[in-house]
């Protein structure tokens, strides 16, 4: 169960009508996108004082997180490793202008899931 998610608004670009990561969901420029960040509040993600950061440290490079997993404090941990992040699921919704959903996407589940580089120039 998620508890927690942030928030971000944006219009779809002039233009801007590719298929996203092989889903169906076409961005079509003049909609809404809402994207939708969730934390899942798993206390067995970073325990303040044991979880190591950054992960697969070795030695001396490794400190301790000095905050749970709890929302919104889980971000302090920034303090002590300066690189933190959480992987966290990503939605994106496409609204219409008045407001109707249109289609949601999750983004990137896993590294398996990414898109490779470009390289055609």
């Amino acid at each position: 169960m998620y508890s927690k998610r942030s928030i971000a608004l944006g219009l779809s670009g002039g233009g801007v009508t590719q298929p996203a990561l092989g889903d169906d969901a076409v961005f079509q420029p003049g909609n809404l996108l809402v994207s939708q960040v969730f934390n899942d509040n798993n206390p067995s993600n970073v325990a303040a004082g044991v979880t190591l950061l950054p992960p697969n440290c070795v030695g001396s490079a490794c400190v301790t997180a000095t905050a749970s997993d709890a929302y919104p404090y889980v971000w302090n941990n920034v303090l002590v490793d300066a690189s933190f992040g959480i992987t966290s699921k990503i939605v994106l919704d496409q609204l219409s202008p008045t407001g109707s959903l249109i289609s949601s996407l999750e983004v990137l589940k896993s590294a398996q899931d990414e898109v490779p580089p470009n390289n055609s120039q």
